[in-house]
């Protein structure tokens, strides 16, 4: 086994969103994978931006995030990086300056904790041309899924526990609570994908430590499929 050199990467990544107006276009042509964008589409998303202050609030939301796992780590030992697959920081660019600071070990972790070919393993190939890109050797340890990490199903319970808190006592027990999430197409789930089995196990745990009854949940999809 090679001898690991410190700092070890720890590179975290999510999907990118465009920092203003301007960069609307060029982001869903990535997204698209080249492929065009109706005028009529193109306004309606760039409305959407528009009511939300003109950008996304991602690369600020994971810039904290990266910050926050920093600070909990020995800075001798590990070095935090942000990479986002559609928009900059991209993610070969960020594993180029892995390469260049001389990183040969590194762990990898996308801001989604189930574990999809669609979603985590499309990340783990930008690292992958990343790597080719700047004739790196870097070492990864990818984390596929942490659907099930006490510490997340706790931050899920919390946020349930504090939505039924809106109703009075007497009434939170005739709440019904309805767990969701973006779809994958049905053919990538009848292919094995573990993606909808990972959330519902989510769902259930959540469920179960929230203290909802079968009956008092259900699962769904925010999108067709």
């Amino acid at each position: 086994m090679a001898e690991i050199a410190y700092p070890i990467g720890v590179l975290i990544m999510a999907y990118g969103g465009p920092n203003n107006l301007a960069e609307i276009p060029g982001y869903l042509a990535d997204i698209r994978a080249g492929r065009p964008t109706t005028p009529a589409v193109l306004a309606e998303i760039t409305n959407n931006y528009r009511q939300i202050g003109g950008k996304s609030p991602l690369l600020e939301f994971t810039e904290q995030q990266v910050a926050a796992v920093q600070a909990q780590l020995d800075p001798a030992q590990f070095k935090c990086y942000l990479g986002m697959r559609h928009w900059a920081p991209w993610i070969e660019e960020v594993v180029g300056q892995m390469v260049a600071d001389g990183i040969t070990h590194a762990v990898s972790l996308v801001l989604a904790p189930h574990y999809s070919k669609m979603s985590i393993a499309k990340y783990q190939d930008k690292i992958a041309d990343g790597l080719a890109m700047y004739h790196g050797a870097i070492d990864f340890a990818h984390i596929n899924s942490y659907h099930t990490a006490a510490p997340y199903l706790e931050a899920l319970t919390n946020r349930v526990q504090e939505g039924l808190a809106r109703w009075p006592a007497e009434e939170r027990a005739d709440v019904h609570v309805v767990f969701s999430a973006h779809s994958l197409p049905v053919r990538i789930i009848k292919m094995g994908d573990p993606y909808d089995t990972q959330l519902r196990e989510t769902a259930t745990l959540v469920a179960e430590q929230a203290g909802l009854r079968p009956e008092q949940w259900s699962w769904s999809y925010q999108s067709a499929g």
